[in-house]
């Protein structure tokens, strides 16, 4: 065809090809890796939207939308057994098998506070909504609390007979009272300010994976025994259990919303009774 006599067509067709001493690059910089974030364990959410899971000895920060890793926070060569996030959402208190608490920044890992918790490991732990006090769930069945602040040990609370599985903070700034869950089945109240036992209920028949406050004088607890635990808090009357819910599969944890009670099974699955 006409067309194919065309001179710039005949210049393309005439221009060389990649020369045969042409190198190649044979060496390239990371852009971008994926690296392990999490290997089980505690996770701690905080409320500026970060999420921090542990990963052996460190913590990762991951972005709570995104997933990205946000940053690395290194720890001191051991397990860390419980993170928990301070009011403020900028730092938190990560305990290990060392036997030791910290308090670091959580966007840069700076270290702002470090203590010895005893001669027992941490198992859980929670801070109270003013930020002024650390508890720790030890593994020798203690509940032990610190001032924040001071790093010093104000409170060791004796009555589980195995180790402490949950742990949590009355609602309130204001708020005195500290619940506790065990390895024994028992779901403990404890009064900070007398430094006593309020009340105890044998709510389970294994271990207490949570234990939640609703409101002043409600308590949810939930365990590996399948079942969750409604309770009031009725004064001299103790913790007395108002409903039982009960499922096929052990309950990690629960919360109550609405008039519903909401339990997660460890095996993904979600429960919702209207109580």
């Amino acid at each position: 065809p006409e067309f194919c006599k065309d001179s710039s067509l005949e210049k393309i067709n005439t221009m060389p090809g990649p020369s045969a001493a042409a190198t190649l690059r044979k060496h390239y910089g990371c852009s971008w890796e994926l690296n392990a974030v999490y290997a089980g364990g505690p996770v701690a959410v905080s409320s500026h939207g970060q999420m921090l899971c542990a990963c052996g000895p460190s913590v990762s920060v991951l972005d709570e939308e995104s997933g990205k890793l946000c940053n690395t926070i290194e720890g001191d060569a051991e397990i860390v057994t419980s993170i928990s996030v301070l009011p403020n959402g900028k730092a938190a208190a990560i305990f290990s098998r060392s036997m030791l608490v910290r308090v670091v920044q959580i966007d840069s890992g700076e270290e702002l506070k470090k203590w010895k918790v005893g001669n027992s490991v941490v198992v859980v732990s929670a801070i109270h909504d003013a930020g002024g006090s650390i508890a720790g769930g030890c593994a020798d069945g203690c509940v032990r609390v610190w001032d924040t602040a001071g790093g010093f040990l104000t409170h060791v609370l004796r009555k589980h007979s195995g180790l402490i599985s949950s742990l949590s903070f009355g609602i309130g700034m204001q708020s005195l009272r500290l619940y506790s869950g065990g390895d024994d089945g028992l779901v403990c109240s404890w009064d900070l300010s007398s430094r006593s036992l309020e009340a105890c209920a044998d709510a389970h028949s294994s271990a207490v994976t949570c234990v939640k406050p609703i409101g002043s004088s409600h308590v949810v607890s939930t365990s590996r025994d399948s079942s969750i635990q409604l309770l009031s808090h009725g004064g001299k009357a103790g913790l007395q259990s108002l409903q039982s819910l009960h499922t096929t599969e052990p309950i990690d944890t629960a919360i109550v919303l609405h008039g519903f009670c909401i339990g997660a099974g460890e095996s993904g699955k979600l429960y919702v009774w209207k109580i």
